[in-house]
């Protein structure tokens, strides 16, 4: 069962009202820099290192998802997002 860690960090200052992420994707087969852009509609997520082209839209759009259901609340109510997440999913999407 292969699966991914996240572990992002929000920069101090939102910029152009968009909260961003930092941090690493760990999988069984490395460890990817990721950048995560989210405001109150949308996630995207970045993986920032030379990945495979299907692991890396695999990578995108389940830190996208991750880090947008741990943010979604706070922005839509306009209290503080958390300053760190923190979460491990399998790849293949089921959850943990």
């Amino acid at each position: 069962m292969s699966g991914v860690r996240i572990e992002v960090v929000a920069d101090a200052e939102p910029s152009d009202g968009r909260l961003v992420y930092r941090g690493r994707a760990r999988t069984e087969n490395g460890a990817f820099e990721i950048e995560v852009q989210v405001d109150r509609d949308a996630a995207s997520a970045r993986v920032l290192d030379e990945v495979e082209p299907a692991l890396k839209a695999r990578l995108e759009k389940l830190v996208g998802a991750l880090v947008r259901a741990a943010t979604r609340a706070e922005l839509t109510s306009g209290r503080a997002p958390p300053r760190k997440i923190v979460r491990w999913r399998e790849l293949d999407g089921s959850r943990d």
